[in-house]
């Protein structure tokens, strides 16, 4: 069979804005527990400084916002989207930027958190991991995650029965190797900084200052080659 399509990294800054309102609606919801780990192992609070990489329609800015962080910088290149989340979440505590991640200056070492949820994997991943390297205080959390539409591990005959159906340009987030993301499903065990959070919340604790961000950028690219982004969802009952 041949290899399907593969989209642009691109593509993601402008595939999703032309209808932001049913874009939104058909998304899902990213679980509560997600949000219970920010609070709990980073300490996202009232007052904490983000940064979101590919905010969409706000998907996560919004439980992001009723944890109390602020300023929420929500990095969303495209330009309908960025107007939508404004729309939608008025007030003082987000900044919505309408740029790339490449492109947005962020302050070094301000932030307390950098998440992307389901949008990391439009960006090239040395590049980006410096810059969140860089952006984060010491202590600071790295979390990245995503919504992952079938599961390797359990039968789904309605997924089976539609992939045909479905087929399209695979983005840059289809699963290789048989893993989402590309990532090595072996665990990595022995540093206390990484954490695996259930059904695909990937965490990782910045513990580096000034010239050692370059090794915290090290061990950012080391956690990514090492942890699938996604786990087994938890089992019914």
């Amino acid at each position: 069979m041949p290899e399907p399509l593969q989209l642009d990294r691109a593509f993601g800054r402008q595939a999703f804005g032309a209808d932001a309102a049913n874009y939104d609606a058909a998304r899902p919801a990213y679980p509560g527990w997600v949000f219970e780990a920010l609070r709990d192992v980073c300490g996202v609070r009232a007052g904490s400084h983000v940064f979101e990489i590919g905010a969409g329609t706000g998907k996560a800015t919004g439980p992001l916002l009723a944890l109390g962080a602020a300023p929420l910088v929500a990095i969303e290149p495209d330009a309908r989207l960025a107007d939508f989340l404004r729309a939608a979440f008025p007030g003082s505590a987000l900044d919505v930027t309408t740029q790339t991640f490449e492109d947005v200056e962020l302050e070094a070492g301000a932030f307390d958190l950098g998440l992307s949820a389901t949008a990391f994997h439009w960006l090239h991943e040395g590049p980006a991991l410096s810059k969140i390297a860089h952006s984060l205080r010491a202590g600071g959390w790295w979390a990245a995650l995503w919504n992952n539409f079938g599961d390797g591990a359990y039968p789904d005959l309605f997924h089976l029965a539609t992939q045909e159906v479905l087929a399209g340009p695979a983005s840059p987030g289809e699963w290789q190797r048989g893993i989402p993301f590309g990532l090595d499903a072996g665990p990595h065990r022995g540093d206390r900084r990484h954490r695996r959070v259930r059904a695909g919340a990937l965490l990782h604790q910045s513990l580096a200052t000034g010239a050692d961000r370059r090794s915290d950028r090290s061990a950012l690219c080391h956690l990514f080659q090492r942890h699938r982004a996604a786990e087994r969802r938890r089992r019914p009952g």
